[in-house]
């Protein structure tokens, strides 16, 4: 048994899992071990990622055609279904966070302030320590 199907068998038999990844990882989630069965034990949410190549999500999609429910932004997500939510991209990667943690000004456009009052006070990402 995998990590996935005891956690829900044993932890949270009665909990309904979401899996959200980015398009990017369903472009290559036939990959996955024992993917057939992730998609059987959760809801799958696809968040869209601009700049991919459609051609790559195209050939996914057809992989899982079986699973694919085309409705967007639906809350009654079922089990076993793969479902694409459309969201605004934040720009905000962990590299350019990385890149940029010593200036705000950069960072304020795709990141909350909240967020970076913390990332700076735990020094996460800090260049200096």
């Amino acid at each position: 048994m995998n990590p996935l199907q005891l956690l829900i068998k044993n932890a949270f038999s009665k909990k309904h899992f979401l899996l959200i990844i980015g398009e990017d990882s369903f472009q290559s989630f036939h990959l996955w071990k024992n993917y057939l069965h992730i998609i059987k034990m959760t809801s799958i949410l696809v968040m869209n990622r601009p700049g991919l190549d459609y051609d790559l999500t195209s050939k996914a999609i057809e992989l899982h055609q079986d699973y694919i429910e085309n409705t967007y932004g639906d809350k009654n997500f079922k089990k076993g279904k793969i479902y694409f939510i459309k969201i605004k991209p934040n720009p905000a990667s962990s590299t350019h966070i990385r890149e940029n943690i010593d200036n705000q000004s950069v960072l304020a456009e795709g990141l909350d302030d909240d967020v970076l009052k913390y990332l700076q006070e735990q020094k996460i990402y800090n260049k200096h320590d």
